[in-house]
């Protein structure tokens, strides 16, 4: 279970840097998807994280 928070944590932190640099550019950074696509897979990924990690904290 570590090794998937641990695994979307890092996604999200990659996801971060990927919506922050393309809303300096002020383009689409890949196959047309804005920042606001980036930054919110990230707070995803971060919600799903945090989920997993007090569930793992509830089982014990």
């Amino acid at each position: 279970m570590k090794v998937v928070i641990d695994a979307l944590i890092v996604v999200a932190a990659l996801s971060l840097i990927a919506g922050i640099i393309s809303h300096w550019q002020m383009t689409p950074l890949c196959y047309g998807l804005q920042a606001r696509s980036f930054l919110g897979f990230s707070a995803v990924c971060l919600l799903f994280a945090i989920s997993l990690g007090v569930r793992a904290l509830a089982r014990k």
